[in-house]
């Protein structure tokens, strides 16, 4: 049942004969063997003009994003959390790649870590896709150690 289903050019190959040390390698001149020019003759590649063609409403690309930076990743999250200490730094060299965000904010208390990271993310969904890396710091006002000395 399955020979039906393999192509003509794979069934109508000749079994090359079995010697001792495994099979026999058929050689290249053999007639009983198709040679490749005889092959794409038999199976012309034609493509499909529908699958070619651009359609008229994709013809013009949108234009690229700007890139990611540490003044948009801040503004974003200063709208979402307008009373918190965001502190973000782009430590790819520059180029936006990778970004440390740190947040304190005081909503995040009795919050899950995962569940302050899941809200950050959401905040920065537009952004994420295009940047390779963020590292994100949550924490509240209450955690974060004093500063006197």
């Amino acid at each position: 049942m399955l020979h039906r289903a393999l192509p003509r050019a794979c069934t109508a190959r000749p079994v090359p004969p079995r010697t001792g040390r495994g099979f026999a390698r058929a050689s290249l001149r053999d007639p009983g063997v198709p040679s490749a020019p005889r092959i794409l003759q038999q199976r012309p590649f034609t493509a499909r003009p529908s699958a070619c063609s651009a359609s008229s409403s994709s013809s013009v690309p949108d234009p690229p994003a700007p890139p990611v930076s540490e003044a948009s990743i801040s503004a974003k999250l200063a709208r979402k959390f307008p009373e918190a200490r965001v502190r973000v730094e782009d430590v790819s060299g520059g180029c936006g790649s990778f970004f440390v965000v740190e947040v304190v904010e005081k909503s995040f208390e009795g919050v899950s870590m995962l569940k302050q990271h899941q809200i950050i993310n959401r905040t920065l969904a537009d952004d994420i896709p295009r940047i390779h890396g963020l590292q994100i710091h949550t924490s509240v006002p209450s955690q974060q150690p004093s500063s006197s000395s």
